[in-house]
């Protein structure tokens, strides 16, 4: 049975795919390094953030991961509003399993005021009975202030799906005691995700159906 459903939010509610690549490509050519393309970003990016900025060719020492990912954040702000927008279907889904009386919550990586402007300039912010963000910008796990929220508020994992995009986000739901399900349209690519022996879903109608037969 599942009571209650965790959402993602960068890749898998907001589409920012292309900006983030965008974003790490002016970048690279800025600091005299080759761009990368799309195929390569969705088979390699992951978390931490900072062992896969080593991976496409940072090294720190004309800039530091601070420095780096600070400007990254600052650019993303700036263009996030023009330049990325809700998945289809993702609002429909979630007023239908919110009619349903499904739990609804987001857990991100991204910074708690960030995370809930956001929300609020996507007109989705009162569909969440919880929303579960960082205490600052450095893209960690998410895993420790997750299960503190969970546990605080007496949400049983056992009867939570969460859904992500990431390897990561399995790793979260599986640390947690979350359902883990991916989300394959976002910043990995299917083949990777396919590794994995999850529900998996391209879209949000299949989504939206497979969580109500299960409620």
């Amino acid at each position: 049975m599942i009571k209650n459903v965790c959402f993602d939010f960068n890749g898998t509610i907001l589409n920012d795919v292309d900006l983030t690549l965008e974003l790490e490509n002016e970048l690279l050519e800025e600091s005299g390094r080759p761009r990368i393309p799309m195929d390569f970003y969705l088979d390699h990016f992951g978390f931490p953030v900072r062992d896969y900025y080593l991976l496409i060719g940072f090294d720190f020492k004309d800039i530091s991961y601070d420095e780096l990912n600070a400007e990254f954040m600052k650019r993303y702000l700036e263009r996030e509003a023009s330049e990325s927008s809700l998945y289809e279907g993702f609002r429909e889904c979630a007023e239908k399993l919110k009619a349903a009386g499904i739990g609804l919550y987001c857990l991100s990586a991204s910074r708690q005021d960030i995370l809930e402007s956001q929300l609020k300039r996507l007109g989705i912010y009162d569909l969440f009975d919880g929303i579960i963000g960082a205490k600052d910008i450095e893209a960690k796990s998410k895993i420790e202030y997750g299960k503190e929220y969970f546990l605080g508020h007496g949400i049983k994992p056992e009867e939570t799906l969460m859904l992500g995009d990431t390897i990561h986000d399995y790793e979260v739901a599986k640390a947690i005691g979350l359902k883990p399900a991916f989300f394959t349209s976002g910043h990995c690519s299917k083949k990777r995700l396919s590794k994995y022996d999850v529900p998996q879903f391209e879209d949000y109608g299949r989504f939206c159906d497979y969580v109500i037969s299960k409620d």
